[in-house]
């Protein structure tokens, strides 16, 4: 299977080169690679593969054996950077941690919620990229301040990290004291790359290189927002293919997701318990912990159909307890945890559904959009669907809904002039 290399450490002491590879499939495993060795190993997320990459005692045997003969300590660097490997969130992560135990854990969620964007687009904390989390904030309709205030924090976080002692030795620690050449660098050199990197990160985090532009709108254009109707959300959910697993699995996510209205990041933490639990004598979806931190439940009501896929979906795959929702091998071997995130947005992006007579790829959030314009439409009470959705503020879930339709607005006739 052809995979893309997102990631290649080694060891200057053995000369072991570890790889990281994601494979092109939605569901595909990440991979470990030794190409000294020729071994590989299966992950069923990003996250553990890059900690075994960084992971000196998790490297392959052949690599261990070489530095044990040579009293050596695998020291893992980026060939391509060439910074010594640590966990991909580094200082951030310790200082979210450090922010979270002292009781401000508004900071250490938007760091740790940053740092999940770093993990899933492949990033690394070192090379900051607000540009690209500020894009993806904005489409998950994050209002604009609230955009601009998750990026001062951290924005701040990373300023804290290059004026304390301990947070300017972790950045000292990720200069490379050995050229390619495999001569050690002069003190002068090191500290040269030293005031370089706190140049460049300075300017990454420059508030003129990631700026936050307000316009208000009044109307949205119909293809803005993507709100399927019903006979095109059933379309979509009929789309893959219900002979194979991954295509039951597939239109069990879309069913579940069109029928809630849950987030792409609720969806994916959903168990087997949370799947009928009572709620006011009606059976309901538990929501165990929503955008922040918010548990609720969603009651099915006549979309409680969507539970006969999920069923199925999960008998077919064995599943009894646990995630809902997993990877399944081109093997059909079904991994074991949860989906991440992205994995559900190339899911949902790879069934292309017919919109207003254009083929569209459609989004987690565009799904949501359309479980609040359809559940409208039908009639259900806008608190009730501000509550279905999780929103704090009812303008969230008016702005889901959308604009009116032009037939709703259309101007009715007071008056005529007619010209002879």
């Amino acid at each position: 299977m052809t995979q893309d290399i997102i990631q290649t450490r080694t060891a200057k002491q053995t000369g072991t080169e570890i790889r990281v590879l994601r494979p092109h499939d939605a569901d595909g495993a990440w991979t470990t690679e030794c190409l000294t060795h020729q071994t590989q190993a299966a992950h069923a997320t990003r996250r553990e593969a890059v900690a075994q990459a960084a992971n000196p005692g998790a490297w392959c045997d052949g690599c261990q054996r070489v530095a044990a003969a040579r009293g050596n300590h695998i020291q893992p660097v980026h060939t391509l950077t060439g910074h010594v490997a640590e966990p991909s969130g580094g200082p951030l992560a310790v200082y979210a941690n450090n922010q979270r135990n002292a009781g401000k854990t508004a900071i250490a969620s938007r760091i740790e919620l940053y740092l999940r964007y770093l993990d899933d687009s492949g990033g690394a904390w070192l090379q900051p990229d607000l540009d690209g989390w500020r894009d993806q904030l904005v489409e998950e309709d994050k209002a604009a301040a609230t955009i601009k205030a998750y990026l001062s924090t951290v924005r701040s976080a990373y300023e804290r990290i290059m004026a304390l002692p301990a947070g300017r030795d972790a950045l000292l620690q990720t200069i490379p004291r050995y050229r390619p050449d495999g001569t050690r660098r002069a003190e002068a050199d090191i500290l040269a790359l030293f005031n370089e990197h706190i140049a460049r990160l300075r300017g990454a985090i420059d508030p003129m290189n990631t700026r936050v532009d307000v316009t208000v709108v009044q109307d949205h254009a119909d293809a803005e927002h993507i709100r399927l109707t019903p006979d095109e959300a059933q379309a979509l959910v009929i789309a893959p293919d219900p002979a194979a697993l991954r295509g039951q699995r597939d239109m069990a996510l879309l069913a579940l997701m069109l029928a809630t209205g849950v987030r792409e990041g609720e969806v994916v933490n959903v168990i087997v318990d949370d799947l009928r639990q009572q709620f006011g004598g009606q059976i309901a979806l538990r929501v165990r912990r929503g955008k922040g931190a918010k548990r609720r439940l969603i009651p099915y009501g006549d979309m409680a159909w969507c539970l006969d896929l999920v069923d199925r979906w999960l008998a077919a795959a064995g599943i009894t307890e646990g995630a809902v929702f997993r990877g399944v091998t081109a093997a059909d071997t079904v991994l074991p945890g949860p989906m991440s995130v992205r994995t559900v947005e190339r899911i949902i992006a790879s069934y292309p559904v017919r919109v207003a007579g254009e083929v569209r790829a459609v989004r987690p959030h565009d799904l949501r959009r359309s479980y609040a314009r359809m559940q409208f439409d039908a009639g259900i009470d806008l608190m009730a669907l501000q509550q279905n959705l999780g929103h704090v503020n009812i303008r969230t879930t008016q702005l889901y809904i959308g604009d009116l339709d032009a037939a709703r607005r259309r101007s009715r006739g007071t008056f005529r002039v007619e010209l002879a």
